[in-house]
């Protein structure tokens, strides 16, 4: 094997989540440090009329991604798709992709 990765658990136990978490910064920080201007920190940092909203957003996407393996994300677009529509609290928002753009606008006419 020339290079790459090897998973330390079988991806069936291993979360989208974890993943999210390990690769990328809290997203709650990132925004508050985002809107400093001149200060070190966010004006609002002791009453953010924002910060309920994107904690809000950031528990809905943790929870999703929590629901998912990677072992899931190793099938065809359509398979995810089913998968993903049947975690709980998940509304259905997205289909699989049908051919390309062109193929659609011709089907269409």
């Amino acid at each position: 094997i020339k290079g790459g990765y090897a998973l330390a658990r079988p991806a069936a136990e291993i979360r989208l989540s974890e993943i999210i978490r390990v690769l990328d910064e809290d997203v709650l920080s990132k925004h508050c440090e985002s809107y400093t201007g001149v200060l070190d920190s966010c004006v609002h940092k002791g009453d953010c009329g924002i910060r309920p909203v994107i904690v809000g957003l950031h528990e809905i996407v943790e929870h999703a991604l929590s629901q998912i393996t990677l072992a899931q994300l190793v099938g065809n677009e359509s398979k995810v798709v089913e998968m993903f529509h049947n975690i709980q609290g998940i509304h259905r928002t997205i289909e699989p992709k049908r051919g390309n753009h062109r193929d659609t606008e011709a089907q269409r006419r």
